[in-house]
């Protein structure tokens, strides 16, 4: 009895942690593009500030330092800068001159005259911000779209991933080790009516959690599809990149 109590507390444990850790994923990792790889010469930078919106009247401005990975002696290009706000709580800036292919790291300040703030920009997350990216000669599709449609599709992306495509798995998994479970005190282990018991709950609990990951693995679909939408507005809005419209915003959900 203390055996099997034991198997399904390790069980409950490991379930839970795999969940808390998609969530924490979710905490820590602010939207900042780009973080992979661009085709763009002069890239647009994006990144996620929760607590921006009096910025502005502060006289808060930003610098951006760029330095090429594959030249340490080349001197790195540092921007202050007055970067555009989308959506309240996204600021969006196009590098002006170009760069040549290679692998970046950049870094971006809040700045308060000379001062180098450590501010909070999302949660705990705070500045300066520090990422890398590839830049190749092939451009990807994010790199067709204005700030206007990429802000909301690498939310949108993001929030999917998190929300419904790892509670997808998680319940897939839970719904896999329940099963095992059930099968183990059905066939296996013998103790009279506390095996029934277990296995009629563990093969039950298999049932949620099967009908639980379809669900969200529905609405993972569903939501690729917003972002096709989303990207096919994108590709064919102006280079400056518009607002999308009340239509299509009103299917995206904004979480925080």
């Amino acid at each position: 009895m203390r055996k099997a109590a034991c198997i399904i507390s390790l069980v409950i444990a490991a379930t839970l942690l795999a969940r808390g850790s998609a969530r924490a994923q979710g905490i820590i990792r602010p939207i900042v593009h780009p973080s992979e790889t661009t085709g763009l010469t002069m890239p647009v930078f994006i990144w996620q500030d929760m607590y921006a919106t009096d910025d502005a009247k502060k006289g808060i401005r930003h610098r951006l330092t760029i330095r090429d990975r594959g030249r340490t002696d080349a001197a790195p290009v540092v921007l202050v800068m007055n970067p555009e706000m989308y959506y309240r709580q996204y600021y969006a800036f196009r590098l002006p001159t170009a760069l040549a292919e290679g692998r970046y790291e950049y870094t971006i300040e809040r700045m308060s005259r000379a001062s180098s703030l450590t501010t909070r920009h999302y949660h705990y997350a705070r500045y300066p911000i520090q990422r890398e990216f590839e830049l190749s000669a092939e451009k990807t599709e994010l790199d067709e779209l204005p700030p206007g449609y990429l802000i909301p599709w690498l939310h949108t992306d993001r929030n999917n991933r998190l929300q419904n495509g790892y509670n997808s798995l998680f319940f897939a998994g839970g719904a896999v080790m329940s099963f095992g479970i059930g099968l183990l005190f059905y066939s296996v282990i013998d103790l009279g009516a506390v095996s029934t018991i277990i296995y009629v709950l563990a093969f039950t609990s298999s049932a949620t959690g099967i009908t639980a990951s379809a669900y969200y693995g529905c609405r993972y679909i569903s939501t690729k599809r917003k972002l096709a939408r989303i990207m096919d507005l994108g590709k064919n809005a102006s280079l400056k990149g518009g607002v999308l419209d009340d239509t299509v915003m009103s299917e995206i959900e904004f979480r925080y």
